[in-house]
């Protein structure tokens, strides 16, 4: 399951689809582990998927590594993403955590237990903290690529009809060997990318200039970022992506009354 929440979490607008990227994720000032193997922790803050924080060098019984993020001044946050990691594959557990009173006091947030690798969005009421912290603990090797903490973006309006979850939206590349008599003599994947199409209509103008314009508004943050996008994250929780490469299309009016459409299309990270 990719979305997560707080014991108690109540949902607003639940079906509404959620994204967290560049302008209202944290910029992380800095990280730091209680276990890495070759000072890979830093890792998780540059979006590259083929970087890893690899805790532990062998496994063993319940082993436990925390992952501390600071920013440089409280911030109130709403979710982590993690992104790119095997908790699921090495049954490991995940605690969130922060430390909002600054004296190393960790107060937990939530736990999860993945059961499979797919980016995970885990949601919690706001909380303002500038110390923030995942802690895992596992019998196996558990890697992570990608971790974000922030305030998640929750679109104005939800969308349903024509909608393809990225996992069984596959771009496969098969390489085979055919005999020249036909036989097929092996085959191998070479590569899996999944992708998305998003598409919203009848939002407001005031909300596109608010949220999908400027700087830190979802236009210019995917053109120099990756995001984390959960579709309608309270009823498909399964169905979180982390979008390595999006396109937008330009907002337009609908010629009706101040409503506007918006689109994107994305290239998303593929887990199995």
């Amino acid at each position: 399951m990719g979305v997560a929440t707080e014991s108690g979490y109540t949902w607003t607008d639940g079906k509404h689809a959620r994204m967290l990227h560049a302008g209202n994720q944290f910029v992380v000032s800095a990280i730091t582990a209680t276990a890495d193997t070759g000072d890979t922790a830093d890792l998780v803050d540059n979006g590259l998927t083929r970087d890893r924080w690899v805790p532990f060098a062998s496994a063993s019984a319940a082993q436990v590594a925390s992952l501390r993020l600071d920013i440089a001044s409280p911030a109130e946050g709403t979710c982590f993403a993690v992104g790119a990691h095997s908790l699921g594959t090495t049954a490991t557990t995940i605690v969130f955590e922060h430390d909002s009173n600054g004296d190393n006091t960790w107060t937990t947030i939530g736990t999860h237990a993945p059961t499979n690798d797919s980016p995970i969005l885990f949601f919690f009421d706001g909380i303002t903290s500038d110390r923030w912290r995942i802690t895992l603990t596992s019998d196996g090797l558990p890697e992570i690529g990608v971790v974000r903490i922030g305030n998640a973006l929750t679109f104005e309006r939800p969308f349903y009809a024509g909608f393809t979850p990225a996992r069984m939206s596959r771009a496969t590349d098969v390489i085979g060997n055919v005999s020249r008599t036909g036989e097929l003599l092996g085959r191998s994947i070479k590569r899996t990318i999944l992708s998305e199409q998003f598409q919203w209509s009848n939002l407001t103008y005031a909300w596109v200039r608010a949220n999908l314009d400027g700087p830190s508004g979802v236009i210019q943050s995917v053109e120099i970022d990756s995001a984390f996008m959960a579709w309608r994250p309270e009823v498909a929780t399964d169905d979180v992506s982390y979008l390595m490469r999006a396109q937008t299309s330009a907002p337009a009016a609908m010629g009706m009354r101040d409503l506007w459409s918006f689109g994107m299309s994305a290239e998303v990270y593929s887990y199995e």
